[in-house]
């Protein structure tokens, strides 16, 4: 599987950016590269395919540095309006990203774009459904959710590989594609508990 060298420079401007602005976040868009590229790989996805689903993976978070710091490190539950600023990432990224000349950041782009619809259609931020939603983000969804489950936060403990598991199970169908959900759960490897432990 080929690495993101063929975008050094862009990469490494876009993840230091992220990570200036919040460590934890960075170190999470590097996890979900990680399973996501494992999932897309084990689907057979083109290995040029792979290549934006992972690119977009350790990019999917990069509209949050148009987020404020208040929000992003709130502690607590957020009100409407914040979630409303927290939930425009996604769009942000994809117009970050879409700076960036050729074919493969406008690829990129599109599925950061696309990282938080949802299977059934009750996702953000235009509502795609099902196959209407590109399968790297599909691959991504899940991969991110499963993150942010596990990962140890300052204000709580990280969930189980079991427990995470169960709950991806549990949406299967709403809110993730319930193949690529089958597909992470068939990858056998113990470096995929580790990593989330």
């Amino acid at each position: 599987m080929k690495s993101t060298a063929h975008l050094p420079d862009t990469l490494a401007l876009l993840t230091s950016l992220l990570a200036q602005k919040d460590r934890r976040t960075a170190e999470h868009c590097s996890r979900v590269m990680w399973y996501a590229g494992r999932i897309a790989y084990e689907m057979n996805l083109e290995e040029s395919a792979i290549v934006v689903v992972r690119d977009a993976s350790l990019l999917h978070d990069v509209g949050k540095v148009r987020v404020p710091d208040a929000i992003l490190n709130h502690p607590g539950k957020l009100d409407d309006a914040w979630v409303e600023l927290v939930r425009s990432h996604a769009l942000h990224g994809e117009q970050i990203l879409l700076r960036f000349p050729g074919r493969h950041m406008r690829d990129v782009a599109k599925l950061v774009g696309a990282h938080h619809e949802r299977f059934d259609g009750t996702g953000y931020p235009r509502g795609l459904r099902g196959s209407g939603i590109p399968l790297g983000a599909r691959i991504i969804a899940v991969s991110d959710a499963f993150d942010a489950m596990t990962a140890r936060r300052p204000y709580r403990s990280g969930w189980s590989f079991g427990r995470a598991i169960e709950e991806l199970m549990a949406c299967a169908g709403t809110q993730f594609d319930p193949d690529v959900v089958a597909t992470f759960i068939s990858i056998n490897d113990e470096r995929i508990f580790r990593i989330s432990s």
